[in-house]
């Protein structure tokens, strides 16, 4: 069974989250409504599904309990209560899976919504194909960060005889420039043996 982890200073709000997370999933939720509660809840429980965190705490006035939760590569849900272009700068770099303005009950709504699709995440498998290393690893993390299941290759020939091992592949994310084989004709390779209905290609170019 996973685990959510909600912290919010808020019972009214953190309480309505965690009865509308409860009647959705199948799912142990825990409730902190402090960073110092968090700390103690993760010092016994480290595998989390996600966790719902407000920025704003009263003993961790700037967004402190994110950068906590991370070290455990729990992937974070934030609530703001304001927005504007350099938190959200912040947040990108971080590696957030998304934030929230918690502006009325609606966002509890969105929140239910974006868990779902989560879930639903962890039984798709995407092949990233890349020769860089670097571009690669980034876009499988960021895959990661939102429950998919993922496989990686360096160009297009090794990305072939993955696709004849691995049958559950659901989703080809493709560089256009590679060695040995590039992208184009990676992809005309693919809908010789796969239709866009049976195999959706995605394709990145510099």
């Amino acid at each position: 069974m996973e685990k959510i982890l909600i912290v919010e200073d808020s019972k009214v709000f953190a309480e309505t989250l965690r009865l509308k997370i409860k009647q959705k999933f199948n799912c142990d939720v825990y409730v902190a409504f402090s960073y110092n509660e968090a700390c103690n809840i993760l010092e016994h429980n480290k595998n989390f599904f996600v966790a719902l965190l407000d920025m704003n705490l009263p003993d961790a006035p700037d967004g402190e309990i994110v950068d906590y939760v991370l070290q455990y590569d729990i992937p974070p849900i934030v609530f703001t209560g304001k927005f504007d272009d350099s938190l959200r700068t912040n947040f990108f770099h971080k590696n957030i899976v998304d934030y929230i303005l918690k502006d009325n009950i609606h966002c509890i709504d969105y929140i239910i919504t974006l868990l779902e699709r989560l879930f639903k995440n962890t039984i798709i498998k995407v092949l990233v194909v890349d020769d860089s290393t670097l571009a690669r690893t980034f876009l499988v993390n960021l895959l990661q960060n939102y429950k998919f299941q993922t496989i990686d290759a360096p160009d297009g020939q090794v990305a072939l005889e993955l696709l004849k091992e691995h049958k559950d592949i659901n989703l080809v994310i493709t560089d256009y420039e590679m060695p040995v084989m590039d992208g184009f004709t990676f992809v005309e390779k693919l809908r010789q043996i796969y239709s866009r209905e049976e195999l959706p290609i995605i394709g990145i170019s510099g």
